[in-house]
C-alpha cells in the first residue's frame, strides 16, 4: 500500500511538473539555455519539489536521505547546464557596482525586469534549503552559498556564456540565505518527535 501511494504522487508530481514547466516555466529558461538539458532537467527537479510538497501536506515528514541527496546532485546538474549550455552571451558587460539593477527596471518593462530578478532569486534557493536540511550551521552554510554563486559567475564570465554581476551575486546569496532560514521555520512547526526523526533520516 505504502509502494503504491508513492507510486501514485510520483506520477502526480510529474504530470504537474510538466504542466507548470510547460506553461510558466519554458519561457523562462529560453533566455538563458540552448539546449534540451535544462528543460528535461528542470521537470525532473520540480517534480523532486512537488513530491515532498504532497508529502508535507500529508504531513509525512520523513523523507529518506537518498531522496533528498538525489534531488540536489540533480538540482547542480541543472543548475550547471543552464550556466554552460546557454549559448554564448550577446552581452559579456560586467557589472562590479551594487545595486546596478535598478537602473535596468528604468529600462526593461516591468514583467522582462521581475521574471530576471526571480530567476536569480530561485537559483541557489534550493542550496540553501538542502544545508538546512543536513543541518549545517548557518555560519558555513552561508559560505558555501557565496562561494557557490562566485563559482556560477566565475563560469559564465570565463566560457563566455555570461558575464560576471555582483548584483547576480548578491541575489543569489541572499536567496539560498532566506530559503536556509524559511526550511528553519518550517521545521518549527514540526512536531518535534517526527522533527527529530525527519532530520535524522536526512543526516
Amino acid at each position: 500500500m505504502h509502494l503504491l501511494k508513492n507510486f501514485i504522487l510520483i506520477v502526480l508530481s510529474l504530470l504537474t511538473s510538466q504542466f507548470v514547466m510547460y506553461y510558466f516555466i519554458d519561457e523562462l529558461i529560453v533566455v538563458f539555455a540552448a539546449s534540451p538539458v535544462p528543460y528535461i532537467l528542470g521537470r525532473f527537479l520540480l517534480a523532486f519539489v512537488i513530491f515532498g510538497c504532497f508529502k508535507f501536506l500529508m504531513k509525512e515528514f520523513e523523507i529518506e536521505s537518498i531522496y533528498i541527496n538525489l534531488a540536489m546532485i540533480l538540482y547542480l546538474v541543472f543548475l550547471f547546464s543552464i550556466t554552460l549550455f546557454r549559448g554564448n552571451s550577446k552581452s559579456t558587460d560586467s557589472n562590479f557596482m551594487p545595486f546596478n539593477f535598478l537602473t535596468y527596471a528604468s529600462e526593461a518593462n516591468l514583467s522582462t525586469f521581475t521574471a530576471a530578478v526571480l530567476i536569480n532569486m530561485l537559483m541557489l534557493a534550493p542550496l540553501g534549503a538542502y544545508l538546512r536540511i543536513k543541518n549545517i550551521k548557518f555560519a558555513f552554510s552561508w559560505q558555501v552559498i557565496l562561494y557557490g554563486s562566485l563559482i556560477i559567475e566565475g563560469l559564465q564570465f570565463f566560457t563566455k556564456r555570461g558575464s560576471f554581476d555582483v548584483d547576480d551575486l548578491m541575489l543569489n546569496t541572499l536567496s539560498g540565505g532566506l530559503a536556509y532560514l524559511a526550511v528553519g521555520l518550517i521545521h518549527k512547526q514540526i512536531p518535534k518527535a517526527q522533527l527529530s526523526n525527519s532530520f535524522r533520516k536526512s543526516s
